[in-house]
């Protein structure tokens, strides 16, 4: 350990007063003795990285099979995205950010370039991925403009609208909430997804500001207990008009009514 220790010593020096010759010698001799604990290998990775060796320090590295471990996946992924080696810096990110939440910064940096490289199924996974950590780390507003701009991308997808309902739920954005909500019910009642739309059109009830969305869910309700797959058809799509519309159209017979036995229609008006 004190061998080491010297040889890293001289190494900093000899590159501190530019002399690389001497320098690579000692650093070969910190290759021969093979530090392994995780402060010394990380100080000779960022001596490596300083020598332009950056490739020798991933495979040694790799070799102690420490790049499974969370503080150096971190070195690493900061530094390939550093260097413009997106997709390295991805298969070291994607599916490890529940279990190492250091990564989180680095992770949104990639869910950036894949949101630029229109790779919608990629992104979301890494989004299902970053939504805890996010709220966690209250960093909801910059989750929710990557999550807009992958939108562009795919209007109509219910999972992304879904987490994008669920951040400003947390958001407590009630204004941006109510819209989204009425697409992903849309989106939901015109994919026959009934048992989803329920669900969502529940949430609008809740969150929303017109009090005849829970017109629109009674409606739903009453044609699910009634279990009659044409009287669903007729609803869902009563309700897709409504909601279209922003109100709810009455029933032919309910228009066309006659006046109850003596009463006028001045009566009724006064």
């Amino acid at each position: 350990k004190d061998a080491i220790k010297g040889y890293l010593q001289s190494a900093t020096l000899y590159v501190q007063q530019g002399n690389p010759m001497a320098a690579s010698q000692a650093v070969e001799n910190v290759f021969r003795l093979q530090p392994n604990d995780n402060d010394t290998v990380k100080a000779f990775f960022m001596l490596l990285q300083r020598m332009d060796l950056t490739q020798r320090g991933v495979q040694y590295i790799n070799s102690l099979a420490l790049d499974k471990d969370p503080e150096f996946k971190l070195i690493l992924s900061e530094m390939f995205l550093e260097e413009g080696n997106f997709e390295t810096a991805r298969q070291l990110i994607q599916g490890s950010v529940r279990q190492c939440p250091m990564l989180y910064k680095p992770a949104m940096k990639v869910l950036d370039g894949l949101i630029s490289r229109r790779d919608l199924d990629g992104s979301l996974e890494l989004v299902e991925e970053l939504f805890e950590i996010s709220v966690r780390q209250r960093d909801e507003s910059n989750l929710k403009v990557l999550l807009d701009s992958l939108l562009e991308l795919d209007e109509t997808n219910p999972r992304l609208l879904k987490t994008l309902t669920a951040v400003l739920i947390r958001m407590n954005d009630k204004e941006k909430l109510e819209g989204y909500l009425k697409r992903l019910v849309l989106v939901q009642l015109r994919a026959n997804e009934v048992r989803d739309a329920r669900e969502s059109l529940n949430k609008l009830v809740v969150y929303g500001s017109s009090s005849f969305y829970l017109d629109l869910l009674n409606l739903i309700n009453e044609a699910t207990l009634d279990q009659s797959p044409e009287i669903m058809k007729k609803t869902v799509q009563k309700v897709i008009r409504a909601l279209e519309t922003g109100s709810l159209e009455k029933d032919q017979n309910e228009r066309t009514a006659p006046l109850a036995l003596g009463v006028s229609e001045l009566d009724l008006g006064m």
